[in-house]
């Protein structure tokens, strides 16, 4: 039996590391560290759980802080995505990496609204084909790294990227017509 199956919401079982317990109680129970944080208003809610975390982030629908808090691994085909056209976001990579596998539009993907990119970290898109990040919307960028299989960032014909920084390693820098990209 694995004992991460006997604890509950919220907590994790790693190997003890009490000299003095561990051979009795090889495991212990601790509280699982929060991953990310968003912040609305004056509220600050953290999670735990990488699909609590995404499914908070599409229904963001206003202004909104996003800080990574660590690195976060998605699970295939997964993305960072928000639709809301009245949202307005700010990430903070935070020094943490967003890994995805996303073949639809990147592994970060804003449509409509606003998302600003900001902080150091790697948001890296290790599909078989992709973009680390995609615009339908205004995507600011910032800082960070962004790694795609086939572009650095997918743009579409109604949205904007601006890039004021970052690194971009991928074939190509972009896809799409070089009208929408606005230096």
């Amino acid at each position: 039996m694995d004992p991460s199956d006997c604890v509950a919401d919220g907590y994790e079982t790693v190997a003890n590391d009490d000299e003095e317990t561990k051979g009795e109680y090889p495991y212990k129970v601790v509280e699982k560290a929060p991953i990310a944080q968003i912040t609305i208003g004056e509220e600050t809610t953290k999670y735990t759980d990488v699909e609590e975390f995404l499914t908070a982030f599409y229904a963001i629908d206003g202004e909104a802080t996003v800080k990574l808090l660590d690195d976060i691994t998605l699970s295939e085909e997964s993305q960072f995505e928000n639709t809301n056209a009245d949202a307005d976001i700010t990430l903070d990579l935070n020094g943490h990496n967003i890994i995805g596998s996303s073949t639809d539009d990147g592994v970060i993907y804003k449509k409509g609204g606003k998302l600003t990119i900001e902080g150091d970290g790697i948001v890296e898109n290790t599909g078989d084909e992709g973009d680390a990040v995609g615009s339908g919307g205004t995507v600011v960028i910032n800082e960070g790294t962004y790694i795609g299989v086939l572009d650095a960032c997918f743009v579409t014909p109604e949205a904007t990227i601006v890039i004021n920084g970052g690194k971009f390693k991928a074939p190509k820098l972009y896809y799409q017509s070089e009208e929408y990209i606005k230096p």
